[in-house]
């Protein structure tokens, strides 16, 4: 009788009825098996090995060496030879890595019917299943165990991995608490709770199962990366950092520790020692995708797009379909003038996503479409992935100063302290414009808007407003005429185009002799123009042509250079216009 090796769980009954209407004997892998258990060494003139490790070792000699038909040969006789536990499962083993997996298989789903409750034989069994990624098959070997010894930790532990490694996060934390029942000390079982309550979301207990394990082993390197790995989730961010420094410390060949340790830093802002750290596991593992995105991601954020572009390219050819590290290198191509590789890249990425906003604008700025707006719902995409880390990307590595600019210029048209009592902060962000204006002025009641949720959760904390609103610009304008006598726009012009359907608004909002303050990126001719960037660029003279003709007369002026690009100042213009 054979048992086809298939992806669903064999029948351990069915299979044991037959053998024993066969009279345990049965022919298999072309020799013959007795019962497996408590047959002495059978001894033969082709098989002149003495012990199961003496013939395990020659079987592995001849495979090193090229001779694989010896070692299969050998392995072959070692199972018939050494019918024991330990004997099987040498002889399993080597097949597998010979290449002869059903065979292995097949060898071991035989001797598990003679040793059912052998933990050795179950083991490798269900190893033998994972191969192939038959997890259920591997699930049913060792229930089928447990079902006969169901006291046996080790295996309940196995049980909850096997089930981890098929995603059935709820059975695997099931299974490792069981575990943790019966030994309750356990330190395989808590980490295997942890990682499967993680993956449940259920943060908070899985950093309790992981300091546990670190109340019983201090130095447990383990419990310290994962430890450290889950609190890189949320606000805690100096005790992540610590517990993944332990983690490296107590294990320097941890490549994925590095990793996270640079996610940390990168999000502390310390780009220098996040980048170290990203090429420390770039060395000890040149496979490791997550170095390269990382590493790549702080030169692309530091505006260092060549050496950005070279690391990035390495991670998009080690993961070819990952969407967030495909629109890095597109960005970092088309900031070093390789716009048609940058237009490659984004039409995978569309390939693989076809709804992806932030690929399609940018594939229209690219190739130089005439659009007058970003797409509906790009712009909270894009802020929604930049808030955490809005501030320091700006202030720190593009030199960005609009907000200051901004309030130095109404400083000089309207020095007084309480010059304005209303604020309408459109776009606000992370509140950068409310915090320059509040060095200077004393303003009764501030309101922000933004399209992004992440943002406006950032602007909630920092309390500059007393007002933080997510939603369309446009609508709020809509609902509040005569109500604000300052509105701005920085930095919020770039990201829409055509201002036609904004400006009455924005002037029908302002109260009589209220000031709207705007910055722009300039461009000399025509209207307004979507760059290669992804921003609109704009002429002075459509802004305050349009301006007008809704009556709001230009107050104030100035030159400015918006950021820094790609080590260059952006050229860009911030101005004041008064409601009549």
């Amino acid at each position: 009788m054979r048992i086809p090796c298939r992806p669903e769980p064999y029948n351990l009954a069915a299979l044991q009825g037959s053998l024993k209407a066969n009279t345990l004997q049965f022919t298999r892998l072309g020799f013959c098996f007795e019962a497996l258990s408590g047959i002495s060494p059978i001894m033969t003139d082709t098989f002149a090995f003495a012990t199961w490790t003496e013939a395990r070792d020659a079987a592995h000699t001849a495979r090193k060496s090229g001779d694989v038909a010896q070692a299969i040969a050998i392995l072959r006789g070692l199972a018939v030879a050494f019918p024991t536990k330990e004997g099987i499962a040498a002889a399993a083993r080597g097949l597998r890595a010979c290449g002869q997996w059903n065979d292995a298989v097949a060898l071991l789903e035989d001797a598990v019917v003679f040793q059912p409750v052998s933990t050795a034989l179950t083991v490798a069994l269900a190893d033998a299943y994972v191969e192939k990624k038959y997890f259920s098959n591997a699930i049913a070997c060792v229930q089928v165990y447990l079902d006969r010894i169901p006291h046996d930790a080790a295996l309940w532990v196995n049980l909850g991995g096997l089930h981890f490694a098929a995603a059935e996060w709820t059975e695997a934390e099931r299974a490792f608490s069981h575990a943790l029942t019966l030994k309750p000390l356990d330190l395989d079982a808590a980490l295997g709770q942890g990682d499967a309550l993680y993956r449940l979301g259920r943060n908070d207990e899985a950093i309790a199962a992981y300091r546990r394990v670190l109340a019983l082993k201090p130095d447990d390197a383990r419990a310290h990366f994962k430890l450290g790995s889950v609190l890189a989730a949320g606000p805690d961010l100096g005790e992540a950092k610590a517990a993944l420094r332990n983690a490296i410390a107590l294990d320097p060949s941890n490549a994925a520790a590095y990793v996270n340790f640079a996610g940390v830093l990168h999000q502390l802002g310390r780009l220098a020692e996040a980048a170290e750290a990203a090429r420390q596991a770039v060395n000890l593992d040149g496979g490791l995708v997550a170095a390269y995105s990382i590493l790549g991601t702080i030169f692309l954020e530091s505006g260092q797009f060549q050496p950005a572009a070279e690391i990035l390219r390495i991670a998009a050819d080690l993961d070819p379909g990952a969407v967030m590290i495909l629109t890095a290198l597109a960005t970092a191509e088309n900031a070093i003038d390789n716009p048609r590789a940058a237009e490659r890249l984004l039409q995978r990425i569309l390939a693989i996503e076809p709804a992806n906003l932030e690929a399609r604008h940018m594939l229209s700025a690219v190739n130089g479409e005439p659009v007058r707006s970003v797409p509906p719902g790009y712009s909270r995409q894009l802020f929604n992935w930049y808030a955490e880390k809005f501030d320091r990307m700006l202030a720190d590595s593009l030199n960005y100063r609009a907000p200051q600019d901004v309030a130095a210029m109404l400083m000089d048209v309207k020095p007084e302290p309480r010059a304005f009592s209303a604020l309408l902060d459109l776009g606000c962000g992370t509140g950068l414009v409310a915090e320059a204006l509040a060095k200077h002025y004393v303003i009764d009641h501030k309101v922000g808007v933004d399209v992004a949720e992440k943002m406006v959760e950032v602007s909630r904390k920092k309390g500059f407003y007393d007002e933080v609103i997510h939603g369309d610009a446009a609508d709020v304008l809509a609902a509040r005429a005569s109500a604000f006598d300052l509105i701005t726009a920085v930095d919020m012009f770039i990201y829409v185009g055509d201002l036609a359907p904004l400006m009455p608004l924005m002037a029908r909002a302002l109260k009589s002799g209220g000031v709207l303050a705007y910055s722009i990126e300039v461009m000399t001719e025509g209207k307004y123009k979507l760059q290669r960037t992804g921003r609109f660029a704009h002429t002075i003279k459509y802004v305050e042509d349009l301006a007008k003709s809704h009556g709001l007369t230009p107050l104030a002026s100035r030159a400015v250079t918006l950021r820094l690009e790609n080590t260059a100042g952006v050229p860009g213009l911030i101005g004041l216009l008064q409601r009549a």
